[in-house]
Order: structure tokens, then sequence, then C-alpha cells
């Protein structure tokens, strides 16, 4: 469609967006930050993994974060394993500021962590991250056997 009537509709549909509270920035600018596990009120999995692991022998957890579908991109994850408490740090890549449109929906963001725990016993899986308060941690019991 061209003409007056066009113009009409693109400006409704900026409106629309500015009042679904996008977020507009001009100038791309991408920093990995610690990923968004704590929302209030919505029950989310962070971390999926076995009940029982085998000592010496890696496996694989699943940890999401969450955020925005168009300015949320999964970054990895800083793993550190000490006796039997795994900490896993994950990060995700977001704007600081750019040429980019921040939906405000809730998207889950996963990514696979190997571990290993090296002995037997009662282990601890320790997901820290940023919540709606603030520092975040949710831990995981996990049997070694």
């Amino acid at each position: 469609m061209t003409g007056p009537r066009s113009g009409w509709k693109r400006l409704g549909t900026l409106g629309f967006l500015a009042a679904g509270g996008c977020i507009l920035t001009t100038s791309p600018d991408w920093v990995v930050t610690s990923g968004f596990i704590g929302v209030s009120g919505i029950p989310v999995e962070v971390i999926s993994s076995p009940d029982t692991v085998a000592a010496g022998a890696s496996f694989i957890v699943v940890v999401t974060t969450f955020g925005s579908r168009t300015c949320t991109r999964p970054a990895g994850a800083d793993v550190t394993v000490s006796g039997l408490i795994a900490s896993v740090l994950p990060l995700d890549s977001i704007p600081r500021r750019g040429d980019t449109v921040c939906t405000r929906d809730l998207s889950s963001f996963p990514r696979n962590v190997s571990l290993t725990f090296g002995t037997a016993g009662q282990g601890v899986i320790s997901v820290t991250g940023r919540g709606d308060h603030g520092d975040t941690t949710i831990g995981r019991p996990i049997a070694v056997r």
C-alpha cells in the first residue's frame, strides 16, 4: 500500500512498539554480563540435571537464563568445581545501547554446561546470576556415586 495511509500505518506501528515498552536505541554496543535467573512470581527451571551421576565422569547440566527475545544472546558460562560443589555463572550478551528494539517478552536461553565431580557424596550445583532484586543463587542437590 502506498500513499498517505501507509505513512499512518507506519506511525501506528511505531506507536504500538513504544507503548509496548520497547526500547529504541541508536548505536549497537553489546556487553557480556551474568545471566538473569531470578524471576519473581514466575516458576522457572534454571537448572536441569540428572539426579545421580558417577564420580569422575563428566555429565551435562542445562542452565537457563531469561530475557528479551530480541536483546539477549547466551554467551556461555563460567564453571568452577571444588570438591562436591559446582558453581556456575551463566553469561548473556545484552545491548548497552544501540539500533536495537528490545521486546518486553520473557524468553528462555538454555545452554549446556559440562560438569565432573571427582569424588562420591552429596553434591550441589549452584547457579548465580541476576534476579529481580540483585544477585541471586539457585542450588540443586545431586547424588555422586
